[in-house]
């Protein structure tokens, strides 16, 4: 679940791969959450591949305990 896009496609990746790793793992910090839960349940590699990689799909933004951490800057 914090493998990057571009690794479940097999592609060459970077420090942005680190980046989108280390947001998903903060997103769960912050919230106390599993992200991509929904995906997990059924326990397919599939679905969630095509809902990151095709789909844009992320934990949202708009979490109460997110925007907690917006308000302390």
């Amino acid at each position: 679940l914090y493998m990057p896009p571009e690794r479940l496609h097999d592609r060459e990746f970077g420090p942005p791969a680190d980046v989108y790793s280390f947001g998903i793992l903060f997103w769960q910090i912050v919230t106390r959450e599993e992200p991509f839960l929904q995906h997990q349940m059924r326990g397919e590699l599939a679905p969630f591949k095509k809902a990151v990689c095709e789909d844009g799909e992320r934990p949202p933004l708009n979490h109460p305990k997110i925007k907690e951490v917006h308000s302390v800057q």
